[in-house]
């Protein structure tokens, strides 16, 4: 059975949709606007420069989706300026009749959407809520970091790290995990790493939490790769070595499981008994610790942390490019 069509955009109800919208500055841009798909287009605005950003062109849409009116804003750095043109800032504004949705979604300023550390944020905001962290993008040290955070209580936060096809740098993997246990090892992909961190809380505390980790995160990549390897490894040395003997757990688990079944063998009583209940609880325990890690577990020896030689990467500068 096909799944009824809404009826395009009457002249009527576009008078009513953008009144409130008029009323705020926003000029309808007819001629880009899409009356059959339900989409109307604002002309551009173009913002000053501000504290952590450059001036950004922004575009503005109100759509009809099937689940009801959203409201974007896209903001692109003007060309001509140190952040990359693609490094754009967004805010979805969904749950709510247009009027709310402008209310919601004009609260946010300009410099709300990027950082310090040189990030653009996509925020999500639904009206009477404050807006919420869903994705982010920044350029560090020559690396294209792109973020997502998911709005589900328990999923960690991804962070992708892309590099040049040109670009040898060999990246540690305990890079992010010496900022604590939320971070995860940095794992190798084809055209660079990815990572993640776990958040704390949900709803707007778990948004607050990415942000600061997010932050942590982009000023650490850049710390680290402004200064040679061995530096390095000279200030985490304590946690590297911490990080690589923690990750000999689950072999070491094993290996005492077998020593202590190979200990009381053949000694009869209770210290059998003792064996046979330890056979029973051993498997569901380790698959309880198997399904409450965020990765999989990985069957490895202790690592002996070593500083990563001169040539993984060299300290980069603003003026710096990859051979």
């Amino acid at each position: 059975m096909d799944t009824p069509t809404a009826a395009p955009l009457s002249h009527h109800a576009i008078l009513a949709l953008v009144a409130p919208f008029s009323a705020a500055g926003w000029a309808l841009d007819l001629p880009a606007s899409d009356r059959a798909a339900r989409r109307l287009v604002f002309k551009p605005v173009v913002h000053a420069a501000g504290a952590t950003h450059p001036a950004l062109t922004e575009t503005r849409e109100l759509r009809d989706t099937p689940r009801g009116w959203q409201l974007l804003r896209h903001l692109q750095p003007e060309p001509g300026f140190a952040l990359p043109a693609e490094m754009t800032a967004e805010v979805v504004a969904e749950d709510g009749e247009p009027p709310e949705l402008l209310a919601a979604a004009a609260a946010i300023a300009p410099g709300d959407l990027f950082t310090a550390e040189g990030a653009a944020l996509v925020l999500r905001c639904r009206p009477g809520h404050p807006p919420q962290l869903r994705a982010a993008q920044a350029q560090v040290a020559g690396l294209r970091v792109a973020c997502t955070v998911s709005g589900v209580k328990g999923y960690p936060m991804q962070l992708v790290l892309t590099r040049a096809e040109a670009d040898a740098r060999r990246l540690p993997d305990d890079l992010f995990e010496v900022l604590g246990g939320a971070w995860s090892r940095l794992v190798p992909l084809r055209t660079g790493w990815e990572s993640s961190v776990m958040l704390r809380g949900q709803g707007a505390e778990r948004s607050a939490d990415a942000r600061a980790r997010l932050a942590l995160s982009l000023a650490h990549l850049a710390g680290v790769l402004a200064a040679p390897p061995a530096l390095f490894h000279q200030r985490f040395r304590a946690r590297r070595w911490r990080i690589g003997l923690l990750r000999g757990g689950p072999l070491s688990l094993g290996v005492a499981v077998v020593a202590v079944a190979f200990a009381v063998r053949g000694t009869g009583g209770q210290a059998e008994a003792m064996l046979g209940a330890l056979a029973n609880l051993v498997p569901p325990l380790l698959m309880a610790l198997f399904f409450m890690r965020r990765e999989m577990p990985r069957i490895e020896l202790p690592r002996l942390p070593r500083s990563p030689p001169a040539s993984s990467w060299q300290p980069w500068t603003a003026d710096a490019t990859t051979e």
